[in-house]
């Protein structure tokens, strides 16, 4: 068949991945000017993406994994940047996942602070029915 079929066309979490690259404020920006043309970032992407075609990374398929800025050997060609196509700032590489761990905690701790992030069924009631659940599908 094709070359990661499964993980382009057929896998869900691919496809949420992809929507959340649709909504992202971070943008892989490539600079004319300082590239070389050496394909090193189309080579090493992982999801395929002719990176060294295009001057904004915008497919859905882009994991964010910033493996093709790693690997680029022209300092400055390919960027991580955050802001709008006009105006846009370039952001250090380490900073997106500090970003995305700083995002997941702070939705963890509105939850909290609401009072949404706790059940309501007392650990007591847990430990009586855990059991019950394993001796169900042990019986299957």
């Amino acid at each position: 068949l094709y070359k990661n079929f499964w993980c382009r066309y057929l896998c869900p979490y691919g496809a949420l991945l992809g929507i959340l690259a649709r909504f992202s404020p971070f943008k892989i920006r490539r600079s004319r000017e300082k590239c070389t043309h050496c394909c090193a970032c189309t080579n090493h992407c992982p999801a395929l993406i002719d990176v060294e075609k295009t001057k904004i990374v915008k497919s859905e398929e882009c994991l964010g994994c910033l493996t093709c800025v790693s690997r680029c050997p022209a300092g400055g060609a390919l960027d991580l940047t955050v802001g709008s196509k006009t105006k846009h700032t370039v952001v250090r590489p380490w900073l997106f996942p500090v970003f995305i761990v700083a995002l997941f905690y702070i939705v963890i701790g509105i939850g909290m602070m609401n009072g949404k992030w706790h059940s309501q069924i007392p650990y007591a009631e847990y430990q009586r029915l855990i059991p019950e659940v394993n001796k169900e599908y042990a019986g299957r």
